[in-house]
């Protein structure tokens, strides 16, 4: 959210990021988003009811509660090329802008 003067501002700095989106990809940056995951996950799972959440939402993703134990282990194997391939696929391609104001 921002307020409506700034409202131009922001709109014009999304779509700037959005465009260089692949600029963004790089193996330092890779590398501290999947640390960056890996720790919120792992704190994440701390506690027995969130432990029961994640086993119900592989359930629920049609995935099964046992996908909890590799789903790290497969955002590891994401290569920083395969990110740089959809990074220029998404900022490349069309895509529909919502805007929420106030009354």
């Amino acid at each position: 959210g921002t307020s409506p003067e700034k409202e131009k501002e922001v709109e014009k700095t999304l779509l700037e990021l959005l465009k260089n989106l692949p600029e963004f990809v790089t193996p330092e940056s890779v590398s501290r988003a999947k640390c960056y995951l890996r720790g919120g996950f792992e704190l994440d799972h701390e506690t027995r009811s969130k432990k029961s959440w994640y086993a119900g939402f592989w359930e629920v993703m049609e995935k099964g509660y046992s996908y909890d134990f590799s789903f790290i282990d497969r955002i590891e194997e994401i290569s920083v090329e395969r990110l740089r391939e959809v990074a220029e696929r998404v900022s490349s391609k069309p895509f529909h802008e919502v805007v929420v104001k106030d009354g």
